[in-house]
């Protein structure tokens, strides 16, 4: 079923690979549990230059980062257990654009169990032989027709496409960055008020002024053209 056009769309560019990014999406499922909105995820890759089987990760993150992703997570009943090397996403992030092919129910569960493959069970998701076992466990997906149609030049080029957008139209910097009306804001801090507060404000100014005159930008988030 195709969203409510009438409904406002957050959207949230994410990568896999990213804790902020997991959070980002437990606190995206929440939002669309607690307001009337539709929510969008657009895959951004992080670190394309990734070695594609992973590698071992040289440097130890200092103990503050730890900790504060650590809270985040508790924020919203997680509990972390990450790879413990740097991981190349791409193939899982275009994996993401052939599930939502084979419709939305079929790309909300594969997202879901991608998410949970790298950061409760620590799995290399740029293994494909680890894509291909995810992929076993969601209906509507096939294995073989995934790792197939994933390795096809048009994901490449709708990522590059989103890599564009997000980069020249909107100064996407970061994941996860959840996207509404003029705001654009980075997951990395309390949901409170970092993200419920403006996205309140934006909902309550949408209800009594509409959606042409929600946003304070001349533009808006310039994703309503975007067709990936």
């Amino acid at each position: 079923m195709s969203p409510d056009a009438s409904t406002p769309t957050v959207h949230v560019f994410f990568d896999y690979v990213c804790p902020y990014a997991y959070i980002g999406k437990l606190r995206a499922d929440e939002i669309e549990r607690q307001y009337d909105v539709n929510v969008r995820f657009l895959p951004w890759e992080i670190y394309p230059n990734a070695v594609p089987t992973g590698e071992t990760m040289d440097w130890d993150p200092p103990e503050a980062y730890t900790s504060w992703v650590e809270s985040l997570a508790e924020e919203v009943g997680a509990e972390l257990n990450g790879p413990e090397m740097a991981i190349n996403a791409n193939l899982a992030l275009r994996g993401f654009l052939y599930a939502g092919d084979q419709g939305e129910e079929i790309q909300r569960a594969y997202h879901d169990a991608v998410f949970e493959a790298v950061w409760t069970q620590g799995r290399n998701i740029g293994d494909e032989d680890v894509l291909a076992e995810i992929v076993a466990g969601i209906d509507g997906l096939d294995p073989e027709s995934f790792l197939a149609g994933i390795r096809h030049h048009s994901y490449q080029y709708r990522l590059d496409l989103i890599d564009q957008l997000a980069e020249e139209e909107l100064g996407i910097q970061r994941v996860p960055t959840f996207v509404f009306g003029d705001q654009r804001i980075v997951g990395n801090d309390r949901f409170e008020p970092s993200l419920r507060s403006p996205l309140e404000a934006y909902l309550e100014r949408r209800k009594h002024v509409g959606e042409d005159w929600a946003s304070t930008l001349d533009h808006d988030t310039g994703l309503g053209h975007l067709d990936v």
